[in-house]
């Protein structure tokens, strides 16, 4: 009886995934076909209903930012490419489509002057933070390896020590930036302007005095939230108070 209640639980576990995937299979379908049809809107609306049931990978995001991209909606479009740029950064569709975004919005391309910053940008565009990771782990047993056969072959001494010097300073190099990109992104989430206009307040309130102005698609990193105001960071360190409606975190 025990095995009998165990069996029926599990066929009816995998008949509810086989159900998943089939409905996640048609709405994927119904989205291509919305987009191909010209009938942006409701692709937008698919794709991320395909998001919502836990979906989440780079052709999913990039679909929709093309189809946001479609709308004119440049800001949800940059949002959903950056999106896509955390599962398939060497993409050359996927950067190409950034670059038109990036050209068109109104900002432009703000140059990085943070040292941390630019440090930390040097390795998105090849490889993905877990793939990053797992160089590191990579390099770490490279490094053991090659000084265990140090201190256990004395004939290969000689032939290794050099091996061992460059293994370790490759080791250290790349794992300071992991650790750079790492805590840049948790300390400094990336998020992307959505509005077509946002006023940059001094302060979290429309009390304080506008700044300026930042616009669809330009890329920021939060600083801190208050209430429903968020305080961020441009790549050329000039901060600010925005909405938080305005902006939505990568």
């Amino acid at each position: 009886m025990k095995w009998f209640v165990i069996l029926l639980i599990a066929f009816f576990t995998w008949q509810s995934f086989v159900m998943a995937v089939d409905s996640d299979d048609a709405l994927a379908q119904q989205a291509e076909a919305a987009y191909k049809k010209g009938d942006f809107k409701s692709a937008v609306d698919l794709y991320q209903q395909l998001i919502d049931h836990g979906l989440k990978n780079g052709e999913v995001y990039f679909d929709l930012g093309n189809a946001y991209y479609q709308l004119h909606d440049l800001g949800r479009a940059l949002l959903n490419y950056r999106q896509a740029e955390i599962y398939m950064p060497r993409d050359e569709d996927l950067r190409l489509n950034l670059a038109r975004v990036r050209a068109q919005r109104v900002d432009g391309t703000i140059v990085e002057v943070g040292i941390a910053g630019q440090i930390a940008g040097l390795t998105k565009d090849w490889l993905t933070t877990s793939e990053l990771g797992w160089l590191v782990i990579i390099l770490w047993w490279l490094c053991c390896g090659i000084v265990a056969s140090y201190l256990w072959r004395v004939d290969w001494r000689k032939r290794v020590r050099w091996a061992i010097a460059a293994s370790v300073v490759i080791f250290l190099l790349v794992a300071a930036l992991a650790l750079t990109r790492l805590a840049v992104d948790s300390a400094l989430k990336p998020a992307v302007i959505i509005d077509n206009t946002a006023a940059v307040m001094s302060g979290p309130g429309t009390d304080y005095l506008e700044i300026f102005e930042l616009h669809a698609a330009t890329e920021v990193r939060v600083v801190e939230k208050r209430y429903d105001w968020v305080r961020f960071q441009l790549p050329d360190l000039r901060e600010g108070w925005i909405e938080k409606k305005s902006l939505e975190e990568i």
